[in-house]
């Protein structure tokens, strides 16, 4: 298993075939640094293939090809060890604090929520404020609508759609939320760089409306359902595939107490809202 620099961090770890579909990607290249996990010292791409193919036991290096065109002359020369890199999914190793296989779906998942109802209700909050100033009845008028039948149902989704803003924009500019930093989970480009105020945006929106169905009851449940699925077997969603690299904090004693905090600060912040509107 190895990892690759991207300039900024080390990103892995993959196994050589899974390189080999990073480099037909244009991800990295024959010259991007790459290490083992049990090897400090840097190479580049190209050598570390050379050298793993000599170690295979085979005078034959790889084909430095597209991977997706020449798996057939992989397998033959790297054999079972090629074979079980692509059965089993990436491990978590000492390697780099950052990495990016295996996936950790809940953890994702408690960011996600995490960023919800934190980003969601603090700057619904803070636009129901600014309304109520500039424009009291109307603010009133508006707000009723949430006292309707379908109420509840309108506020989930007018919050998911601010948390999104909210979340969309930090993730932008620094990779990271609140939730995603509690729960440890980064957001980059392939190359490691932040996305940018409206790529993030974009993104979390895209987010919203494939991965969380509009925040809607029952279509949300089915989309979540979908993109963990998704997840599971491709290691990657749907919304973020071919374009953005999703990284996790290394598991650690410390990070497992950071998600036990972030659970209990999910249920205190439902629980303090509940208290408010019942005021």
């Amino acid at each position: 298993m190895f990892f690759y620099n991207d300039g900024q961090n080390d990103v892995g770890p993959f196994s050589i075939s899974k390189l080999l579909d990073l480099k037909a990607s244009k991800i990295i290249s024959d010259q991007t640094l790459v290490r083992s996990e049990v090897d400090s010292s840097w190479s580049t791409f190209e050598e570390i293939v050379k050298k793993h193919a000599i170690e295979e036991g085979t005078e034959k290096q790889f084909d430095m090809k597209p991977a997706l065109e020449t798996k057939s002359e992989d397998e033959a020369v790297s054999g079972s060890v090629d074979e079980e890199d692509r059965e089993k999914p990436e491990a978590a190793t000492e390697g780099g604090n950052w990495l990016s296989s295996p996936p950790t779906p809940w953890r994702r998942y408690g960011a996600r929520i995490f960023d919800f109802t934190f980003n969601g209700i603090l700057g619904f909050s803070i636009l129901a404020a600014i309304f109520f100033a500039v424009a009291p009845y109307t603010a009133h008028e508006f707000f009723s609508i949430f006292e309707s039948k379908f109420g509840r149902i309108l506020d989930l989704m007018m919050t998911g759609f601010v948390a999104s803003i909210i979340g969309g924009a930090l993730i932008g500019v620094s990779g990271m939320t609140l939730g995603k930093w509690v729960f440890g989970i980064k957001v980059t480009k392939l190359n490691g760089s932040n996305l940018g105020l409206v790529d993030g945006i974009v993104r979390d929106l895209d987010v919203y409306i494939r991965g969380l169905g509009f925040a809607i009851p029952l279509i949300s449940l089915m989309t979540m359902l979908t993109a963990y699925s998704t997840l599971k077997k491709k290691e990657s969603t749907s919304w973020d595939a071919g374009k953005y690299l999703i990284s996790h904090r290394r598991s650690s004693a410390v990070q497992t107490i950071l998600n036990i905090i972030g659970v209990i600060m999910i249920f205190l912040i439902i629980a303090l809202t509940r208290v408010v509107d019942q005021m």
